[in-house]
């Protein structure tokens, strides 16, 4: 074997595939590329103090993060899944995200109760004046 053997040899490519992203309980995303960026790791994040995770809780899969193709750059924002990619499950976060919708649904009915008499309030007052 010869130096140019070992060390001029062209480099193997590597597949593309998907780095794995943390993110946290309530669904902020922490990291894209928690293998490849260890130093952005968190065990709890910045905006809301809740436990993250990198693996799905029920089957552990790793969340899927940025796909990685090497030799073709890319710009476009990873998004953080509402369900694994594995098993199917919802991650933590997307239940909050419906138990939300829910509520909203729960307080745009009550308001839309309470705005006519606000409105009946607001004109009366106007035209008192």
């Amino acid at each position: 074997m010869t130096y140019r053997d070992i060390f001029e040899r062209p480099q193997p490519r590597e597949e593309p595939h998907y780095e794995t992203q943390q993110v946290c309980m309530n669904g902020h995303q922490i990291t894209v590329a928690y293998h490849t960026l260890s130093n952005r790791r968190q065990d709890f994040c910045v905006q809301c103090g809740s436990p993250t995770i990198y693996k799905c809780p029920k089957c552990h899969a790793e969340i899927r993060g940025i796909w990685i193709n090497p030799g073709v750059v890319t710009a476009s924002p990873t998004p953080v899944p509402d369900h694994c990619h594995s098993c199917g499950d919802p991650f933590p976060w997307t239940l909050l995200k419906d138990a939300s919708g829910a509520l909203d649904a729960v307080e745009a009915a009550k308001l839309g109760n309470e705005l006519p008499p606000i409105m009946v309030k607001l004109v009366y007052r106007k035209g008192g004046e």
